[in-house]
């Protein structure tokens, strides 16, 4: 064989020097391909995601549903009739072929009355009451893979925290506690929902004069654990991570004079937290990638405002794709973690952040698909009917 170096020939038998060569061969062919699974760490599949999303109108919301590559026009799922411009506070996902979310009623007297919780199925587009008491200002979390959801229920001078079954429409007060105790000040804080960590527990969040703790509830005994003092100040954007043992979170950092906020990772096994901090970028919304160890966070760069979307890890880093002008918010990445959907601002900072487009970023392709543009848009999440 010509392409087989004579010293090899002469050191070993050929049958051993071919088989040699196959192997180095076939480990270059697969070079190529490991560098790309590192560097796009996502699952191929067959199915083909589209993003559900609402657009906010005077005096209802629109449901609509675009696909990842925006070769299509978006498809409108459904009109929600809402109290005047006080939109629907959305859960983040789509479980079962559901959303779910909560609308103050049209015929409320303001926007501080409570909210109605529906479920909207987006194969039959059939809506669903689950409750009537619910906090409009804070949304819904999806717990148990669908199959109930967690929402705030304000009362008189109480807040409680309920967990209701989608099947059996039970309810269960995982969490109650007024507000005339001493932390609370006049109209300030309260109790907010979180998730579900990997022990089945009910993570959320306490916000008073104090700063801002999170808290675990045990669903069997109710027993309440305080896991950390997040902040003497405001802490924001909390995320679990895919295999709910982490948990992202915003603190606000003087930096220059102003206020900066950085991502901490909070790691529910170990009690231990780690800082992402810059001095020079301004961090936005922490969102995991699902089945990935890796975070993605919006930034901005305080000094020239470069602003695309970083996913980090232990070990490494990498920039998604960068907008020509202002700054990007990762909100809601598909199942298969090669699309992203985000916002898209104009501005500098988060200070001022001018106007915001609804985009999708192809982690594949290395593109940005424009889905909406000069409107109010919230993300609901990512959704396969194949």
């Amino acid at each position: 064989m010509a392409f087989i170096p004579s010293l090899f020939n002469k050191l070993w038998p050929k049958s051993v020097v071919i088989l040699i060569c196959v192997i180095i061969l076939f480990g270059l062919l697969l070079l190529p391909i490991t560098w790309s699974n590192l560097k796009n760490t996502f699952t191929e599949d067959n199915r083909n995601p589209s993003l559900v999303y609402s657009v906010f109108h005077e005096q209802f919301d629109e449901i609509y549903l675009s696909s990842s590559g925006g070769k299509n026009p978006p498809q409108l799922l459904a009109q929600i009739g809402r109290f005047t411009f006080h939109s629907i506070a959305p859960a983040s996902g789509v479980y079962k072929n559901k959303i779910a979310y909560i609308a103050v009623p049209t015929k409320s007297k303001n926007s501080t009355d409570l909210g109605t919780l529906w479920t909207l199925d987006l194969t039959t587009r059939e809506r669903t009451v689950l409750a009537t008491d619910a906090d409009p200002t804070n949304p819904p979390k999806w717990l148990d893979d669908g199959d109930s959801l967690l929402y705030k229920r304000i009362k008189i001078n109480q807040q409680e925290l309920i967990i209701i079954s989608l099947e059996s429409r039970i309810k269960k007060v995982i969490f109650s506690e007024s507000f005339a105790r001493p932390e609370y000040r006049t109209s300030f804080g309260g109790v907010y929902p979180v998730g579900q960590d990997a022990r089945n527990n009910v993570i959320f969040t306490k916000l008073t004069s104090n700063g801002t703790d999170v808290l675990a509830v045990n669903r069997l005994s109710g027993e309440i654990t305080n896991l950390l003092h997040a902040s003497d100040e405001f802490a924001r954007d909390f995320s679990l991570s895919p295999n709910k043992t982490q948990l992202s979170y915003l603190i606000a950092l003087e930096k220059f004079e102003r206020l900066n906020y950085q991502t901490v990772i909070y790691n529910l096994r170990t009690g231990k937290s780690t800082t992402y901090g810059s001095d020079s970028y301004e961090q936005f919304s922490p969102r995991w990638v699902p089945s990935a160890d890796l975070l993605s966070i919006g930034r901005v760069n305080i000094e020239n405002q470069s602003g695309a979307v970083i996913l980090v890890s232990k070990e490494s880093s990498e920039e998604l794709p960068a907008p020509i002008q202002g700054f990007d918010v990762p909100i809601s990445w598909s199942g298969n973690g090669r699309y992203l959907g985000i916002k898209n601002y104009s501005g500098a900072s988060g200070l001022q952040p001018g106007v915001s487009s609804l985009m999708i970023i192809d982690r594949s392709l290395g593109t940005r698909t424009l889905l909406e543009s000069a409107s109010e848009t919230l993300v609901v999440g990512w959704w396969s009917n194949d």
